[in-house]
């Protein structure tokens, strides 16, 4: 039986040792409250960048457009870094003050967040202007430019999901980041696909289900896929940077620096 705190998770933690299904289970049980706060602040940092994207679609200003989903990307990016820290906490059940721990994590890295943040958010805008010119336009799109797309949404979901990871147990540059994503990505071709193909399958119904899926959105919306996408990876992520091994020592260091502090 787990000992819950206010906010979720196990107050005498200890690493999760269910697997499949009921590991998945059990990290949500055990984080229900974290997961679904982290989630609301990340849709509140969204909000400005999706009412600028709809403003330029009002507009038909794709250049506008671009300027607004990068933007918005910029203040969304911290927010779904902190997220991902406390993901990577959930899977490995380390215990401690979540809030505290959440704000340091934006504290830590939101500048390093920026830039991840404002390439997801241009992706974003330009997928959206892709739909609406194939919803609402005069002609359809060839059929190059949704292969293309495809390929790029592929490529790019399996990057972020080896990237956040590694923003938070790691020290690195983004541009040394991005390039341990490139050859996980070549290393374990097939891990990267699923990944992927998660977030993909995931965007994909919530995009073809609007304006019904706003709840779900708002429930489960960041926080589910990142959480498959993360469960997918995270056991060659372990092998190939030794995480469990590398942090035990960092952990008790920053217990020893920290006063202690009552589990929300």
């Amino acid at each position: 039986m787990f000992e819950r705190s206010f906010l979720g998770g196990s107050n005498s933690g200890g690493p999760v040792r269910s697997k499949g299904v009921g590991k998945f289970l059990e990290i949500i049980m055990d984080n229900t409250a974290r997961f679904l706060v982290s989630n609301l602040i990340c849709l509140l940092c969204l909000l400005p960048g999706a009412a600028g994207v709809l403003w330029s679609l009002n507009r038909d200003n794709p250049a506008l457009l671009l300027a607004a989903g990068l933007l918005g990307g910029v203040l969304f990016g911290p927010a779904y870094g902190a997220m991902s820290d406390g993901m990577l906490y959930a899977v490995r059940g380390l215990p401690g003050n979540w809030l505290k721990r959440y704000f340091h994590a934006w504290k830590r890295d939101w500048t390093d967040g920026l830039l991840p943040g404002g390439i997801l958010g241009a992706l974003a805008a330009l997928l959206v202007y892709e739909f609406f010119i194939a919803v609402f336009g005069d002609g359809s799109l060839p059929v190059s430019i949704y292969v293309c797309t495809g390929i790029t949404v592929a490529v790019a979901s399996a990057v972020f999901t080896y990237y956040w990871p590694q923003r938070v147990f790691s020290d690195l540059k983004n541009r040394q980041i991005f390039r341990n994503c490139l050859l996980l990505l070549m290393a374990h071709p097939l891990l990267g696909l699923k990944a992927a193909l998660i977030h993909m399958a995931y965007w994909g119904a919530m995009t073809l289900l609007v304006p019904y899926s706003a709840l779900f959105l708002a429930l489960f919306g960041f926080w589910l896929p990142a959480l498959l996408g993360l469960l997918a990876v995270y056991p060659q992520l372990d092998k190939d940077f030794r995480i469990e091994e590398r942090s035990a020592d960092s952990i008790e260091q920053e217990e020893e620096d920290d006063e202690p502090v009552d589990d929300l």
